[in-house]
């Protein structure tokens, strides 16, 4: 199977190279990766740049939430560089 895509089964595959990985993700979520994807390559083609997989783009995500003050998941605040609290 190639990176980035979505399985027969509906399942997402990703691996960015480090081996495949699935991940069962819901239908909205894969949903709004997939628009996600269109766009920013979307973009990408414009600016003659290759297009990212589905992986690549999970790993900009968490780029970006890693490198925010503070984000709230799984119904908790978390405040980044403190692991504990």
């Amino acid at each position: 199977m190639r990176q980035g895509r979505t399985r027969s089964d509906g399942r997402c595959v990703t691996g960015a190279g480090r081996g495949e990985h699935v991940m069962n993700i819901s239908t909205e979520t894969r949903e709004i990766l997939l628009n996600y994807k269109a766009v920013i390559n979307a973009r990408r083609r414009e600016m003659g740049q290759k297009p990212l997989t589905t992986a690549q783009i999970v790993d900009e995500i968490c780029d970006f939430v890693a490198n925010q003050q503070a984000v709230f998941l799984g119904g908790h605040y978390i405040l980044q560089g403190s692991r504990n609290r």
